[in-house]
Order: structure tokens, then sequence, then C-alpha cells
């Protein structure tokens, strides 16, 4: 825990799924994990955050143990996604809940 900035700031599980843009047509498909926006590597993370709940939430567990609902910050879509994904992410409701990182555990 000590390797953690900020353990009530860093997300470690969510509803997720993800866009699998790459298919045609694209399909939504499970996801193990999230992305971030501004994660520390090259190319276009997508989102998969499933805003699924209620009033188009998503549940997210912290890593000191606290949960929250988040609702969709909007962030683009990546570049090379086609109009038949976005449509899909629209109408899935998956997306980002920080455009900046911070709640993933990176900055």
């Amino acid at each position: 825990m000590a390797d953690f900035p900020s353990t009530s700031n860093t997300a470690v599980f969510g509803d997720s799924a993800l866009i699998a843009a790459w298919n045609s047509p694209p399909t939504v498909e499970e996801s193990y994990g999230f992305n971030s926006p501004k994660l520390p590597y090259p190319g276009s993370p997508s989102p998969s955050i499933h805003f699924r709940h209620a009033s188009d939430l998503a549940v997210i567990g912290f890593l000191d143990g606290h949960v929250e609902t988040k609702t969709e910050v909007p962030v683009a879509s990546p570049s090379w996604w086609d109009q038949a994904a976005n449509d899909l992410r629209n109408k899935t409701k998956i997306g980002y809940f920080s455009s900046s990182g911070t709640g993933y555990g990176v900055n």
C-alpha cells in the first residue's frame, strides 16, 4: 500500500465492458479491466467503464476499500474508431469516469 500515493483515489475494480471496434460490425465484449484516457503508453486507450445502472451510473471500487458511483466524463473515442463503433458506445453507455487519469491510479 505504501507504493500508492493515494489509496482513496486509486480505482481497482468497477463495471467494465469494451467496444471491439476492430470487429465488423463492432461488438460489446466482456472486459476484465478498465482504461484511463491517459495511460502512460502510446496509443489511444479504449473507453471501458460501463455506465449501466440507474441514472447512467457506474460502480467503482477503490484501493482503500470504499465504493463510489460515478457518472461518465466526456472523453473522445480513439481517433481510429468509425461511426458504427461510436454509435455502439453511445447506445451501450461505455466511457470514462475521469478525463485526467486521476482515479485510475495514474497521473
